[in-house]
């Protein structure tokens, strides 16, 4: 598994990897580790035209799990779940909108925006928009998510479909114009963000 979150955690899975093989997979277990590793992964990013992270999964290679697609899908800039405001604002710029959303603060950065805690100062999710998917792999990555969900239903002040999905330390919440379309919004969250 990998880490995406900036605060001590520890998650061991066997994951079954996009070519089809089941792997084990580690979550890193302190917040430096976690920092290194998705500093790595983006080092590690491969050359041509398959980019991870700032677009989706261009290029399958075989052996890539589901779990560092999804993570790819909210890895930008090495900005994580439990970064704080400023670094986020050091490491992007200033964002093309901002303000106030469910009583915490938003910063759109197009493609994704990121959601602080204001009694924190840290960011405790990310909002990625759906149209941009290659939905051939986020298929793959919602049957994978399937046997984690922890509830689903309409969300009436959004008008919008939604399911939340148990992703190790973190959820994944999809939203939808209805419960059969393609994902309108997609967030990964501190877990139990709006669950609790």
């Amino acid at each position: 598994m990998v880490s995406i979150l900036a605060s001590d955690t520890e998650l061991d899975t066997e994951r079954e990897g996009i070519g089809g093989e089941k792997k084990e997979d580690t979550a890193i277990g302190s917040s430096e580790e976690a920092a290194t590793s998705m500093d790595n992964a983006e080092d590690d990013q491969p050359s041509g035209d398959a980019v991870y992270g700032d677009n989706d999964y261009e290029e399958k290679k075989q052996g890539d799990s589901v779990d560092e697609y999804i993570a790819s899908l909210f890895i930008k800039g090495n900005i994580h779940i439990g970064d704080s405001k400023e670094e986020l604002l050091e490491k992007h710029g200033t964002p093309q909108s901002e303000g106030m959303y469910e009583g915490g603060e938003f910063f759109d950065y197009g493609t994704l925006t990121y959601f602080v805690n204001p009694e924190s100062n840290k960011i405790n999710a990310i909002a990625r928009v759906g149209d941009e998917l290659d939905l051939d792999d986020w298929r793959l990555a919602e049957k994978e998510l399937a046997s984690s969900l922890k509830m689903e239903g309409m969300n009436e002040m959004e008008g919008l479909w939604m399911e939340i999905y148990d992703w190790g330390s973190y959820d994944i919440m999809i939203e939808r114009e209805n419960a059969e379309a393609d994902p309108y919004y997609i967030w990964l969250m501190e877990d139990g963000l709006f669950t609790e």
